[in-house]
């Protein structure tokens, strides 16, 4: 009797060993085919994280909890950084060194609490070009603005210059 349990217990045992290593190899096998599935799951994934601030952060996505979101930086954008222009306060432009700063790949974990929104986006270095790209904009449109303002003055100081010699006499004495 004590030889046909200790033979049942072995062939059970057996029987788990067996069917777990049968279960087992399909996937070794299927982990070492490339497929589309398997290729864009590794794929790297770029999110931007809007926070509740305004600010935008944008990255390398790495990790979430249920406290943090990790991302590797590539950029981060400060909607509230303004300038004025030529110390001109009618030419209030986005601040070219405080708008975008490029990141250096570092990793950061955002609170989760501060996070408004999180988008998947396809190429970082695009929003960046194009962020840089508003800037240049903005600061040849405030450029362009001033030296119209310029001219404009330069104008008007011409005709009030040019009404004042018309006003003034000559110089001739009048007799009575």
């Amino acid at each position: 009797m004590k030889y046909a349990s200790f033979v049942l217990v072995m062939a059970t045992v057996l029987a788990v060993a067996f069917i777990a290593g049968c279960t087992s190899a399909p996937e070794k096998e299927a982990s070492n085919q490339t497929s589309p599935a398997t290729e864009s799951q590794t794929k790297d994934r770029y999110v931007q994280i809007n926070l509740l601030d305004g600010t935008s952060v944008g990255g390398k996505y790495v990790s979430e909890t249920a406290a943090f979101t990790t991302i590797d930086v590539m950029y981060t954008l400060n909607p509230k950084a303004y300038t004025f222009y030529n110390n001109s306060f009618d030419s209030y432009v986005k601040d070219p060194d405080k708008y975008i700063v490029r990141g250096n790949g570092a990793e950061i974990a955002i609170k989760n609490d501060l996070i408004d929104t999180m988008v998947t986006i396809e190429d970082p270095e695009q929003i960046i070009v194009k962020a840089q790209q508003e800037v240049k904009d903005e600061i040849a449109a405030a450029q362009n603005a001033y030296e119209e303002k310029i001219k404009n003055a330069q104008i008007e100081k011409a005709k009030y210059e040019a009404e004042r010699a018309k006003s003034q006499p000559t110089g001739k004495k009048h007799s009575d």
